[in-house]
Protein backbone atom coordinates (compact mmCIF):
# COMPACT_ATOMS: atom_id res chain seq x y z
CA UNK A 1 0.00 0.00 0.00
CA UNK A 2 2.70 2.20 1.12
CA UNK A 3 4.91 1.52 -2.30
CA UNK A 4 1.58 2.45 -4.31
CA UNK A 5 1.40 6.01 -2.62
CA UNK A 6 5.07 6.29 -2.95
CA UNK A 7 5.19 5.95 -6.69
CA UNK A 8 1.21 7.85 -7.19
CA UNK A 9 3.35 10.78 -5.60
CA UNK A 10 6.35 10.86 -6.78
CA UNK A 11 4.92 10.70 -10.79
CA UNK A 12 2.56 13.43 -9.78
CA UNK A 13 5.85 15.44 -8.80
CA UNK A 14 7.19 14.23 -12.02
CA UNK A 15 10.43 12.31 -10.21
CA UNK A 16 12.21 9.73 -11.68
CA UNK A 17 12.87 7.05 -9.17
CA UNK A 18 16.69 7.86 -9.22
CA UNK A 19 16.10 11.44 -8.28
CA UNK A 20 13.62 10.38 -5.37
CA UNK A 21 16.49 8.27 -4.10
CA UNK A 22 19.17 11.03 -4.47
CA UNK A 23 16.94 12.71 -2.52
CA UNK A 24 16.21 10.69 0.30
CA UNK A 25 20.24 9.07 0.45
CA UNK A 26 18.94 5.41 -1.31
CA UNK A 27 19.18 3.88 -4.83
CA UNK A 28 16.62 3.66 -7.55
CA UNK A 29 16.24 0.29 -6.70
CA UNK A 30 15.30 0.73 -3.17
CA UNK A 31 12.82 3.39 -4.58
CA UNK A 32 11.39 0.40 -7.16
CA UNK A 33 11.24 -2.48 -4.57
CA UNK A 34 9.06 0.17 -2.08
CA UNK A 35 7.01 0.82 -5.44
CA UNK A 36 6.83 -2.83 -6.30
CA UNK A 37 5.77 -3.59 -2.87
CA UNK A 38 8.66 -6.23 -2.06
CA UNK A 39 9.91 -4.08 0.57
CA UNK A 40 9.66 -0.99 2.45
CA UNK A 41 10.86 2.52 4.06
CA UNK A 42 12.46 1.88 7.04
CA UNK A 43 10.30 3.65 10.12
CA UNK A 44 13.02 6.24 10.35
CA UNK A 45 13.01 6.89 6.61
CA UNK A 46 8.81 7.45 6.31
CA UNK A 47 8.99 10.94 7.21
CA UNK A 48 11.51 11.66 5.04
CA UNK A 49 9.82 9.83 2.03
CA UNK A 50 6.80 12.42 2.61
CA UNK A 51 8.39 15.34 3.02
CA UNK A 52 10.65 14.79 -0.04
CA UNK A 53 7.08 13.87 -2.03
CA UNK A 54 5.48 17.14 0.02
CA UNK A 55 2.50 15.37 1.47
CA UNK A 56 1.56 14.00 4.74
CA UNK A 57 1.94 11.18 6.61
CA UNK A 58 -1.55 10.37 6.25
CA UNK A 59 -1.65 10.93 2.26
CA UNK A 60 1.82 8.22 2.20
CA UNK A 61 -0.32 5.80 3.75
CA UNK A 62 -3.33 6.19 1.99
CA UNK A 63 -5.51 7.36 4.76
CA UNK A 64 -6.96 10.45 3.59
CA UNK A 65 -6.37 13.02 0.62
CA UNK A 66 -5.81 16.47 2.16
CA UNK A 67 -8.85 18.68 3.33
CA UNK A 68 -9.37 21.39 1.00
CA UNK A 69 -10.61 25.04 1.67
CA UNK A 70 -13.95 24.39 -0.15
CA UNK A 71 -14.42 20.98 1.80
CA UNK A 72 -13.54 22.76 5.35
CA UNK A 73 -16.24 25.36 3.95
CA UNK A 74 -18.95 22.65 2.75
CA UNK A 75 -18.54 20.81 6.55
CA UNK A 76 -19.35 23.88 8.25
CA UNK A 77 -22.36 24.70 6.51
CA UNK A 78 -23.72 21.11 6.61
CA UNK A 79 -23.05 21.55 10.27
CA UNK A 80 -24.53 24.87 10.36
CA UNK A 81 -27.57 23.53 8.32
CA UNK A 82 -28.35 20.78 10.88
CA UNK A 83 -28.20 23.23 13.41
CA UNK A 84 -30.45 25.53 11.93
CA UNK A 85 -33.04 22.40 11.01
CA UNK A 86 -32.93 20.77 14.12
CA UNK A 87 -33.66 24.12 16.66
CA UNK A 88 -34.95 26.63 14.39
CA UNK A 89 -38.66 24.96 14.46
CA UNK A 90 -38.65 25.32 17.89
CA UNK A 91 -37.50 28.93 17.61
CA UNK A 92 -39.75 29.70 15.34
CA UNK A 93 -42.73 28.48 17.40
CA UNK A 94 -41.61 30.17 20.45
CA UNK A 95 -41.66 33.37 18.62
CA UNK A 96 -45.12 32.32 17.20
CA UNK A 97 -46.50 31.84 20.64
CA UNK A 98 -45.44 34.95 21.95
CA UNK A 99 -47.09 37.01 18.88
CA UNK A 100 -49.59 35.40 19.66
CA UNK A 101 -49.82 35.85 23.29
CA UNK A 102 -48.82 39.59 22.70
CA UNK A 103 -52.00 40.22 20.29
CA UNK A 104 -54.14 38.92 22.43
CA UNK A 105 -52.27 40.59 25.61
CA UNK A 106 -53.35 43.94 24.01
CA UNK A 107 -56.86 43.25 22.52
CA UNK A 108 -57.19 42.21 26.52
CA UNK A 109 -55.91 45.54 27.43
CA UNK A 110 -58.03 47.26 24.99
CA UNK A 111 -61.01 45.88 26.92
CA UNK A 112 -59.67 44.48 30.39
CA UNK A 113 -63.49 43.84 31.14
CA UNK A 114 -64.10 41.01 28.44
CA UNK A 115 -63.41 37.61 29.00
CA UNK A 116 -64.85 34.93 26.83
CA UNK A 117 -65.76 31.51 28.25
CA UNK A 118 -64.30 28.48 26.19
CA UNK A 119 -65.53 24.90 26.87
CA UNK A 120 -62.91 22.77 25.65
CA UNK A 121 -63.28 19.49 23.13
CA UNK A 122 -64.06 17.07 25.67
CA UNK A 123 -66.66 19.37 27.70
CA UNK A 124 -65.35 18.61 31.29
CA UNK A 125 -62.28 22.01 30.71
CA UNK A 126 -64.35 25.45 30.90
CA UNK A 127 -61.62 28.12 31.19
CA UNK A 128 -62.38 32.19 31.46
CA UNK A 129 -59.48 33.82 28.80
CA UNK A 130 -59.03 37.49 28.99
CA UNK A 131 -57.06 36.54 25.63
CA UNK A 132 -53.56 35.07 25.96
CA UNK A 133 -53.50 31.76 24.82
CA UNK A 134 -50.44 29.16 24.01
CA UNK A 135 -49.64 25.94 22.92
CA UNK A 136 -46.88 23.84 24.84
CA UNK A 137 -46.07 19.87 24.60
CA UNK A 138 -46.97 17.53 27.13
CA UNK A 139 -45.69 14.22 27.97
CA UNK A 140 -46.35 11.90 26.87
CA UNK A 141 -46.36 14.16 23.43
CA UNK A 142 -48.92 15.55 23.60
CA UNK A 143 -49.87 19.23 22.25
CA UNK A 144 -51.39 21.45 25.01
CA UNK A 145 -54.06 24.33 24.55
CA UNK A 146 -53.64 26.81 27.78
CA UNK A 147 -55.97 29.81 28.22
CA UNK A 148 -54.58 32.50 30.61
CA UNK A 149 -56.74 34.75 32.60
CA UNK A 150 -54.39 37.38 34.51
CA UNK A 151 -51.45 35.20 36.06
CA UNK A 152 -53.59 32.03 36.37
CA UNK A 153 -53.11 29.37 33.25
CA UNK A 154 -55.52 26.76 32.31
CA UNK A 155 -55.86 23.58 30.40
CA UNK A 156 -58.74 23.99 27.50
CA UNK A 157 -57.39 20.48 25.94
CA UNK A 158 -55.14 18.51 24.64
CA UNK A 159 -54.80 17.06 21.35
CA UNK A 160 -52.35 14.38 18.84
CA UNK A 161 -51.49 16.45 16.62
CA UNK A 162 -50.18 20.48 16.36
CA UNK A 163 -52.29 20.86 13.73
CA UNK A 164 -54.99 20.31 15.66
CA UNK A 165 -54.26 22.85 19.00
CA UNK A 166 -53.45 25.79 16.38
CA UNK A 167 -56.68 25.05 14.62
CA UNK A 168 -58.17 25.62 18.01
CA UNK A 169 -56.32 28.37 18.95
CA UNK A 170 -57.43 30.19 15.99
CA UNK A 171 -61.16 29.51 16.48
CA UNK A 172 -60.39 31.04 20.24
CA UNK A 173 -58.67 34.00 19.12
CA UNK A 174 -61.49 34.10 16.33
CA UNK A 175 -64.36 34.33 18.83
CA UNK A 176 -62.43 36.53 21.26
CA UNK A 177 -61.80 39.44 18.82
CA UNK A 178 -65.37 39.02 17.55
CA UNK A 179 -66.14 39.53 20.95
CA UNK A 180 -67.97 36.20 21.64
CA UNK A 181 -69.19 35.36 25.11
CA UNK A 182 -68.99 31.18 24.91
CA UNK A 183 -67.24 29.14 22.32
CA UNK A 184 -67.45 25.10 22.57
CA UNK A 185 -64.54 23.59 20.72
Amino acid sequence: MIGEQIAKYRKQKKLTQEQLGEALGVSNRTVSKWEAGTSQPGVDAIPDVARALGITLDMLFGVEEPVKTEDIAGIVKKAVRDVIEDVLPDIIEEAMNDVVSAAFSSAAQDSQAYKLLVFGRDGNNSVRCDGRLYIGKGNPEKWLLFARDFNDSSLIGKYDAKEEAEADLKKVFDAYTAKQTMIKL
